[in-house]
C-alpha cells in the first residue's frame, strides 16, 4: 500500500510539472523552471542544462544552478559530433556518469546525466551533481526518466515557438509578431482607454559600417544591438527587428514623455557602448522616432507617424530622439 501511495504521489507531482512546463512557451523560462524543479525534487547540489538550438551545430550551456565556483568559460558548449552525445542519445535513460566519458563533461564532474529526447531527436541533456545527502535511488532515477520526457517536449515546443516568433540574429521578435501585438495594443487602447507608445530605432550610417568593416561586422553590430535592447526593455515591452537595421519597441502603459525618456536613455547606452569587431572599434549610434497612440489611428497610422518622427531625427543630425509632436511643429 505504501509503494502504491508513493507511486501515485510521484504521478501527481509529474502531472503538476507537466502542466507547469507546457503552459510556458518562453525558452528561458522553460529551462529555468525545469532545472529548479529537478533540483528541488532530487535535492542535488548543482545542475546544468545543455540544449541544441535550431541552426546551431553545437549544444550550448543554456541554464545552470549551484556552480558559482566553476569556471563556465571552459564548459559553454559541446560540439554536436562529440561521441559522448551519441552515447547519451543511444542510452536514452538517465545514467551515472563515469570520468573519462567526455573531456568537457569531466570538468563539470556530474553524478548523473539525463538525456532530453523529443521526437527521436536529442534536444539536450542535464548534468546533475551529487545529492546533498545519500545516493541516487531507483525512485530518483525513475523520476528523472519520466521528468526528462516532459522536459524535452516542453523545450522542443519552446524552441519551435522561438523559431516562429524571434529573429535568430538579434533575439528580438519578428515583424509579423510585432504587427500582431500592435493590433492587440490598439484594441486595448480603444476598448479600455489604455495608453501606449511606439519607438522606432534606426542604426546611423549602417551601410557605411558594412562598407568600411565588412558584412560580418555589420552582423555583429546587429546582434550586439539586439542584446542591448533586450537587456534594457521591461518584461511587458515588445522589442522587435522591424527590418534590416531598423528596430521597434512597443511600450504598453507609456505616454509620449515616458517613451521619449526611454528612447533617450537607450540612445545614450548605445552611444557609450564599445562595439569591437576583431581589432576594429566601430562607432555606432542610432536615431529614434517616438509616438504615442491616438484612438483615431490604426496600425498603419502609428507606424507611419513613428517613421515621420524617425525621419526628422535622421535629418536633424542623427544620434538623437524626436517625437511625432516635434514633427508636427516642424511641419507647421
Amino acid at each position: 500500500m505504501e509503494n502504491k501511495e508513493k507511486y501515485l504521489l510521484s504521478l501527481e507531482s509529474l502531472l503538476d510539472i507537466s502542466i507547469l512546463l507546457n503552459s510556458e512557451l518562453d525558452f528561458s523560462n522553460v529551462i529555468q523552471s525545469a532545472i529548479l524543479t529537478c533540483l528541488g525534487h532530487t535535492v542535488n547540489k548543482y545542475g546544468l542544462i545543455y540544449i541544441k538550438k535550431p541552426l546551431n551545430d553545437f549544444f550550448e550551456l543554456s541554464e545552470y544552478k549551484g556552480i558559482e565556483n566553476m569556471d563556465i568559460n571552459n564548459i559553454l558548449k559541446i560540439e554536436s559530433n562529440d561521441p559522448f552525445l551519441d552515447f547519451v542519445y543511444k542510452t536514452k535513460k538517465s545514467f551515472e556518469y563515469n570520468k573519462g566519458m567526455s573531456e568537457l563533461i569531466d570538468k563539470i564532474n556530474p553524478k548523473i546525466i539525463v538525456p532530453l529526447i523529443s521526437k527521436n531527436s536529442l534536444v539536450g541533456f542535464m548534468a546533475l551533481g551529487e545529492k546533498y545527502s545519500g545516493d541516487f535511488t531507483d525512485d530518483d532515477m525513475e523520476f528523472l526518466d519520466r521528468f526528462s520526457v516532459i522536459t524535452a517536449n516542453a523545450i522542443e515546443n519552446s524552441l519551435l515557438y522561438t523559431l516562429a516568433t524571434k529573429d535568430t540574429k538579434t533575439g528580438l521578435y519578428l515583424h509579423h509578431y510585432f504587427l500582431a501585438r500592435l493590433k492587440e495594443e490598439i484594441y486595448k487602447s480603444k476598448r479600455y482607454s489604455e495608453v501606449f507608445s511606439l519607438v522606432m530605432i534606426d542604426i546611423d550610417h549602417f551601410k557605411r559600417i558594412n562598407d568600411n568593416y565588412g558584412h560580418q561586422a555589420g552582423d555583429y553590430v546587429l546582434e550586439k544591438l539586439g542584446k542591448i535592447i533586450l537587456n534594457y526593455v521591461r518584461i511587458s515591452d515588445i522589442p522587435s527587428r522591424f527590418g534590416g537595421e531598423e528596430f521597434s519597441v512597443l511600450l504598453p502603459n507609456t505616454d509620449e514623455k515616458g517613451a521619449f525618456n526611454f528612447a533617450e536613455r537607450l540612445r545614450v547606452i548605445i552611444e557609450n557602448t564599445e562595439f569591437i569587431f576583431k581589432a576594429d572599434i566601430i562607432p555606432v549610434t542610432a536615431s529614434f522616432g517616438v509616438v504615442e497612440f491616438s484612438s483615431l489611428w490604426d496600425e498603419r497610422d502609428i507606424i507611419e507617424n513613428a517613421d515621420k518622427a524617425l525621419y526628422l531625427a535622421k535629418h536633424s543630425g542623427r544620434n538623437n530622439v524626436k517625437k511625432y509632436s516635434d514633427y508636427l511643429r516642424e511641419a507647421e
